[in-house]
This record gives C-alpha cells, structure tokens and sequence, in this order.
C-alpha cells in the first residue's frame, strides 16, 4: 500500500479524514470542518493528501476502510479552502484537467472558490484567461464553466465585490468571436444570475450572429437560454406575443422530438421482443426435436 494511504502516517485529527466516509453536504452547503480540530499547522498533511488524490481515488475498495479512504481528499480540499488556502485552486484545476468526468471536482471547484472568498479573484481570472482557448473541449468547459460559476457565487455572497466578478466574467465574454459557444453560455448564466442588467449589449452581441436554422452561433442555447429569456430574467422584457410564440413552438419541438424518440424506442423494443420470442422459438424446437429423440430411443429399447 501506497504511504499516502496508510491512516498512521498523519497527525490524530487529519486521521479522522479516513473515516468519515462519502460526505452528504454536498454543493453549496459544506459543513465547518475545523471543528474536527484541523488548522493551519495541518496544511502540508492536507496538501500532501489532496496532492495524491489519484493514489486514493483509485485504491481497492475491498474492505469498508478503504472505502471510506476513498473520500479523503473531497475532505482535505474543502478544509484546505475554509483555512483560505488560495493555492488548493491551482491544484484543483490541475486535478480536474487529469480527470475532467471526476463528479466531486466538478461540484466542488465553484463553491470552493466561494468558500475562499474575494481573495481568490485575482487567481480565478488568471485561471480562466489561461483556459477559456484551451483547444481541449473538456478542458475548456469543465474548468471555465466552473471558474465562472465560482465568481458568480463569490458576487451573491459579498455584494462589494459584485461588480469586480461582473467585470471580470463581461471582460472573459467579450472575446465570444474567439472561444466556444459553451463557455460563452455559461458566462451569459452567470451574469444573469447576478443580475447584471448592464451586461444585456454585450449578451445580445453574443446571440446577435445567427446561423441558417436561426440558431446563435456564439451562444449554446440550451445552456444559456434564448435571448428573449435572458432579457425576462433581468426584467428587461415583458411576456409579450412573440416571446408566448417563442415558447410554444419550442413546446412543440421539444413534443415532436419527444415523440419521435418514444417511437425509435418501441420499435426498438418490439425489434428485441421478436428476437426474443424468435430465439425461445428455436428452443422449443430444438426441445421438441430433443424430446422425440429421446422417445424414440426409449422405443427401440423396449422393442429389444
């Protein structure tokens, strides 16, 4: 067994890290866990346990123990966030970019960045001018829609430095000619959900530019929504006819397809039943055929 991973080698109250098991506050409502009497002399445990994350996530999950080992490091890194460790972003990312379907860094970087506070602003805007161009997809998404998410949480929380986090994510957004459609969503939601009235010229620019099926080209509207939403969500719209029509051909879209999977589904189901009932027939045959043979041997037999 890896050193990392034997409970002994640390201190009495990074040891209970080892035994809390998977956490059940999860998003945005972590528990205080320096109540477990875990503080800043224990930052280089928790650091050398987040640092190894990989060596827990994927030990043998044989005994209960280990099992409850496995959740260590989602511990560690949100301790490390409450001691207001700024650098747990930088290993947070680079843990995410290694293992970008890995649910617990996806969940946890945006209220992470939360947790420590406006301190972190400065690195999450480095953060996300070094990745929003990455030309690896999961890369760019996975850590700008979560960077974003992070200002976002850190502008509700501290009204003070709302207009920074919108600033920042408006100045990230102006580049939407250059980066994906998705990562563009996400800024959009994220400035909504801050309410930021005055960004509405740069987001209607962002859906401005439309392909041949009158979908934006800058902007993933599943994700963000369509304009006329956007603009009801900040109070800049009023639901007028064309929004209700809008809607109800979205409605009916959504129904068509809706229907449409329904029916690839059953007939793929019956497909599958008749394979089924196609199968058991020429078992019964082949028993029928098995049965005979079996008759007819017994025949012979008593004809003897």
């Amino acid at each position: 067994m890896h050193e990392v991973l034997i409970k002994e080698n640390f201190s009495l109250p990074v040891q209970k890290l080892f035994e809390l098991g998977e956490p059940t506050d999860r998003w945005d409502n972590w528990d205080n866990y320096l109540d477990l009497s875990i503080g800043k002399e224990h930052i280089n445990e928790l650091l050398k346990i987040v640092e190894n994350s990989n060596d827990f996530f994927n030990c043998s999950l044989e005994d209960e123990l280990a099992q409850n080992h496995v959740y260590a490091p989602i511990y560690a890194w949100r301790i490390l966030a409450q001691l207001k460790q700024k650098e747990i972003i930088y290993l947070l990312v680079k843990l995410l970019i290694a293992d970008p379907d890995d649910d617990w860094l996806r969940e946890d970087l945006g209220t992470l960045i939360k947790t420590l506070g406006p301190d972190s602003i400065p690195q999450v805007d480095e953060l996300l001018s070094n990745y929003i161009f990455d030309p690896d997809f999961d890369t760019q998404n996975n850590i700008c829609s979560n960077l974003s998410e992070g200002l976002q949480k850190i502008g509700l929380l501290y009204p003070n430095f709302k207009a920074e986090c919108i600033k920042i994510l408006e100045k990230h957004l102006s580049n939407y000619q250059k980066q994906g459609s998705l990562i563009n969503a996400y800024i959009c939601h994220e400035l909504i959900e801050l309410n930021s009235t005055e960004s509405i010229d740069l987001i209607r620019n962002v859906f401005a530019e439309r392909n041949e099926f009158g979908s934006p080209i800058h902007a993933d509207e599943e994700h963000a929504g369509d304009l006329h939403n956007l603009e009801l969500l900040l109070g800049l719209r009023e639901k007028d006819t064309e929004y209700l029509n809008l809607e109800n051909e979205r409605k009916r879209r959504w129904e068509e397809r809706h229907r449409s999977h329904r029916l690839i589904y059953e007939n793929r189901l019956k497909k599958i039943r008749h394979l089924v009932n196609f199968e058991k027939s020429l078992e019964r045959k082949k028993q029928k055929k098995v049965n005979v043979k079996k008759k007819q041997k017994a025949a012979r037999k008593r004809n003897r």
